[in-house]
């Protein structure tokens, strides 16, 4: 078993806006299987915003996730934040959590990285476009309830104050 470390998708000898393309190079590296990046640097803006549509629609084909079980990330110097994808200036400024030496696993972390596999596995079988969107429903309530919390625990510190003025 492979320790997860990042890979760059290369989109050499092909189109990077042509979906069937996206698709062929997006299985072929494997992308959700290991943590992945793309390097965009030689598109400009409106290149940029095509791809990131297309690519959009082929990982929604594939029937993979750019975040689950490891993350797929957009190397730019145009944008900073994408509603969808994550987004680095360069190699450099991606977490370091998967930059490792690949080296031969002692059986305790051979076991461990086993477990992680299995978890990835169970993660591909759920529906997640169904439970993200789910998650950030409860993410608006729950920062709904927070507001209302404060709000009233404002109201009951004003009575407390009132109530001690009047005795």
């Amino acid at each position: 078993m492979k320790i997860p470390i990042y890979t760059e998708v290369s989109f050499e000898d092909c189109n990077q806006l042509n979906l069937n393309d996206i698709k062929k190079v997006l299985e072929k590296a494997q992308v959700g299987l290991t943590p992945s990046y793309i390097a965009t640097h030689q598109l400009d803006l409106t290149d940029l915003l095509t791809f990131l549509k297309l690519l959009g629609q082929a990982i929604d084909e594939l029937n993979l996730s750019e975040r689950f079980p490891y993350p797929l990330y957009i190397i730019t110097d145009h944008l900073s934040t994408h509603p969808r994808f994550f987004m680095a200036k360069s190699v450099e400024a991606l977490p370091l959590h998967y930059f490792k030496k690949a080296k031969r696993l002692k059986p305790k972390e051979q076991l461990l990285l086993s477990k992680v596999v299995f978890t990835g596995e169970k993660i591909n079988n759920v529906d997640l476009p169904a439970k993200l969107i789910f998650l950030r429903r409860q993410a608006v309530l729950n920062r709904e309830l927070a507001t209302l919390c404060h709000e009233l625990a404002s109201y009951e510190t004003i009575l407390e104050q009132l109530q001690k003025a009047s005795e």
